[in-house]
């Protein structure tokens, strides 16, 4: 993958630069290192003083901002003016833009003493071009949370592949009309990529430095398709997520079933607190049946700034929050699902939202080896704001969703253009 000036590709204003340039404060020559941190991680500062109570010499001071998106453009900005933070917590989604944008540091010789307590799913995220580029900090493989509950009630069978689903979605419509099964919006396009990754395909792909972008792909065709006639027979939902309507839908149990990631039940216990004990986790529906292929929903990692001073200390430290056998136990403490396998197997106590459900971590943890080789692209920002456009406007007017992908498609490949990309066909 080339690297190349991030400078054009997000907006950089004075106050951006100054936001992490506050973060990178200096080190006191002859003194203990202070190593900054952004990370915006819930819990995190607890693992933070666990490291700084064992090592007096190397501190680390943490900074937490605000939204990612603000929070990456800043990072980029404070990189160029030599002032970002030693240490940054970056989405695997973004990774590529870091790459590219000469803000993450090359960490494989410090990473090599560690790769094995990570599998090849989480390492791909955080290799381009055989140079690790981060540390792996938690995965979002994707499953299905249900009403357990409401599925005894109504006499629905699990579904395990998507035509199964479908058809307990025809026979809840019958027993329950006011009830779906589910809901997919236009603002999720990060569950809608990670089906499309479940049905095998990628909206990017790179050859040394051309790309080709498929969001109009046939997987993700496939994918549209099949949510829009669910949608279009009333068998699911399409509100918005994170808004009133939905969160009142879920908590009241007019929608049963959430695709997510593993880190699922968390928000959702946080907005359907009543409904904690009524629900069970499953393998996401597979395409085929027998295939337990997945697609990521969410995750991050920790990344060594080209900006740090210290990155031989920053390394250590990263590597002790998430390879270690304290560190990636630690991060169960705070409610993560560690990238580390061995921080997979930590025994912990089930989710909130299932109290009872001691096979949920355990079934986490098999999920996880199963996960697609998801590749991101430069711009994966612009092509979900796009996406939510465009698929926004078809769920609006009625039309074609698979027809509106032409439209996501021609703004991802241009942007790419026209920030200096070479792309293919």
């Amino acid at each position: 993958m080339r690297k190349r000036s991030m400078l054009n590709l997000v907006a950089i204003t004075a106050a951006a630069v100054l936001g992490l340039a506050a973060c990178a404060g200096p080190v006191e020559s002859g003194g203990p290192i202070t190593l900054t941190m952004s990370s915006w991680a819930s819990g995190i500062e607890k693992r933070v003083a666990v490291w700084n109570a064992a090592h007096p010499d190397v501190q680390v001071e943490l900074t937490k901002p605000g939204g990612n998106e603000n929070v990456y453009a800043k990072l980029v900005a404070a990189t160029h003016a030599d002032e970002a933070p030693d240490i940054a917590q970056i989405e695997y989604s973004v990774m590529p833009s870091m790459v590219t944008g000469q803000v993450a540091r090359d960490v494989s010789a410090y990473f090599a003493p560690y790769a094995e307590k990570f599998g090849e799913g989480a390492r791909r995220l955080v290799t381009f071009d055989g140079v690790v580029y981060g540390v792996p900090q938690d995965l979002g493989p994707m499953l299905m949370l249900y009403r357990h509950d409401k599925f005894a009630e109504y006499g629905l069978e699990v579904p395990t592949t998507w035509a199964e689903f479908a058809a307990v979605a025809e026979q809840l419509h019958e027993k329950a009309p006011d009830v779906e099964l589910a809901n997919l919006s236009s603002n999720d396009a990060n569950i809608f990529s990670g089906l499309v990754q479940q049905a095998g395909g990628n909206w990017w792909e790179v050859d040394g430095e051309a790309w080709t972008v498929s969001v109009d792909s046939p997987q993700t065709r496939q994918v549209a398709d099949f949510w829009q006639d669910l949608a279009d027979r009333e068998l699911i939902g399409t509100l918005p997520s994170a808004t009133p309507e939905y969160n009142e839908a879920v908590a009241s149990g007019r929608i049963l079933a959430l695709v997510t990631g593993v880190w699922g039940p968390g928000p959702t216990a946080g907005i359907a607190p009543d409904t904690a004990g009524n629900w069970a986790a499953a393998r996401t529906p597979a395409w085929t049946p027998g295939d337990h292929t997945v697609g990521f929903i969410g995750g991050s990692s920790n990344i060594v700034t080209t900006s740090s001073d210290h990155p031989a200390e920053a390394a250590e430290f990263v590597l002790w929050l998430n390879a270690s056998d304290e560190g990636a136990a630690g991060l169960t403490e705070i409610n993560k699902f560690p990238a580390a396998t061995h921080g997979q197997q930590v025994p912990r106590t089930p989710p909130t939202l299932m109290p009872d459900d001691e096979s949920y971590w355990p079934l986490a943890a098999e999920i996880a080896q199963e996960t697609f080789d998801v590749r991101w692209g430069p711009n994966t920002q612009v092509a979900f704001t796009a996406f939510g456009d465009e698929l926004g406007e078809a769920i609006g007017n009625g039309s074609s969703w698979s027809d509106a992908l032409g439209g996501v498609q021609r703004v991802v490949a241009d942007n790419l253009t026209r920030i200096g990309y070479t792309v293919a066909g």
